[in-house]
């Protein structure tokens, strides 16, 4: 009877050896894998968010008024100030993820961020050249002394 669980033993340490070295880290990297794929799918949710409101600008009237002007002035702003605030807050989600992410995830993180500066470069141009373009048309009508309609 001995010999029949001879094999037991060896086979109980290669099993151990090889839990260590695969099941172990796959195991302990959960967590910090999650959420890798999370700021991921958070990153590439914000850059399309971003693309969406550009795309969704209002046409600028040939001639608008004062109150046309500051109202896409301020949601232009608030959209601006909300954009900001986000990327902040995955900017220091990155910070803390980025670190403890496993080897792989790290690779895969550094892509998506690479691609999440890629769309939101020029949606904050849009912004911007937009915000200038609001601000000359509203300094001209006030400059021309134009009475509001």
């Amino acid at each position: 009877m001995n010999r029949k669980y001879r094999w037991l033993a060896p086979v109980a340490f290669v099993t151990i050896i090889l839990g260590s070295m695969v099941a172990w880290p796959w195991y302990r990297d959960r967590p910090a894998r999650a959420a890798a794929d999370a700021l991921i799918a958070d990153l590439e949710e914000h850059g399309g968010q971003l693309e969406r409101q550009v795309k969704a600008f209002p046409p600028v009237s040939d001639r608008p008024t004062n109150a046309e002007l500051m109202r896409q002035l301020s949601v232009l702003s608030a959209e601006m100030g909300e954009a900001t605030k986000r990327s902040r807050e995955l900017a220091d989600r990155t910070r803390e993820v980025l670190p403890q992410a496993p080897e792989g995830k790290r690779e895969e993180l550094s892509q998506a961020l690479e691609r999440y500066t890629a769309r939101i470069g020029p949606a904050v141009d849009a912004y911007t050249i937009r915000s200038e373009l609001l601000r000359g048309k509203l300094k001209t009508l006030i400059e021309s002394g134009r009475p509001e309609r």
